[in-house]
């Protein structure tokens, strides 16, 4: 008996459907209703086929958020998703915010917010005795989970680093600029800043003076540099000399 698959409607309503023409949709069976030796009559369901072609993504945000979410969906502004496990890391960017619920999670007070995703896969054959069958692996699947950064107001007369570029000294957040080397040695001058924006990825700091766009700093490592200098400064003090000179410069 062959068995067809069912042809592909292209439903509005469905969020794993809005494909664009001419675009190849992999049916996958997702439940098998039949087992060997069972009967079945016309009208039975063998099966459930799955299109995992397109996802969507649910975004949990904060209600007291909703202004914000609504004026990155009227504008469109660019959605990234990071997806995190097995010690991998995926950044998906310009992404889209598709819609908004219109209900609000009594409980905690969430929204929930939509973003559609374009799968990708991978197809290899298992080869048996008598046997060669086929199989697709989709690289996102549905219940993964991911982060969302929706870009909803442009920030100017910024500097944007990397998050392992700035380093908190108690309650002073700070970078370290490059001066110059003596010898083998590069010297690093802590620099005060101030921190308006901060994701995972990148800080966003004010133009305010205490460090310019072009200045030379470390990209990476703030923390570290941090740690030799208060080291350096304790053997200072407690007379050991070296490796810090000049206040807050790190030799």
């Amino acid at each position: 008996m062959t068995v067809f698959a069912p042809p592909f409607e292209n439903d509005e309503n469905i969020a794993s459907a809005a494909h664009a023409d001419g675009e190849e949709h992999i049916f996958t069976v997702d439940a098998l209703f039949i087992s060997p030796g069972k009967n079945v009559v016309v009208g039975d369901s063998l099966c459930r086929l799955t299109d995992y072609c397109k996802l969507a993504i649910q975004g949990k945000v904060f209600a007291v958020n909703e202004k914000e979410l609504d004026r990155a969906l009227t504008s469109k502004s660019r959605v990234t998703a990071t997806f995190e496990g097995n010690g991998s890391r995926e950044i998906v960017k310009d992404l889209v915010l598709r819609s908004i619920d219109n209900k609000i999670d009594s409980a905690s007070g969430t929204l929930f917010c939509y973003v559609d995703l374009k799968n990708r896969f991978t197809d290899y054959e298992v080869i048996g005795e008598n046997t060669r069958r086929r199989y697709t692996k989709w690289y996102f699947k549905p219940g993964q989970r991911c982060e969302l950064n929706i870009e909803y107001e442009p920030l100017l007369n910024c500097i944007v680093l990397p998050v392992v570029a700035v380093a908190k000294d108690f309650q002073e957040m700070c970078v370290f600029e490059w001066v110059g080397d003596e010898g083998n040695n590069r010297i690093w001058r802590k620099k005060p800043v101030h921190v308006i924006y901060q994701t995972k990825d990148v800080v966003v700091l004010a133009n305010d003076g205490c460090t310019f766009p072009g200045a030379r700093v470390a990209v990476k490592g703030a923390s570290f540099i941090l740690a030799a200098l208060e080291a350096a400064n304790q053997k200072n003090a407690g007379g050991g000399g070296g490796g810090v000179q000049h206040g807050d410069h790190v030799h």
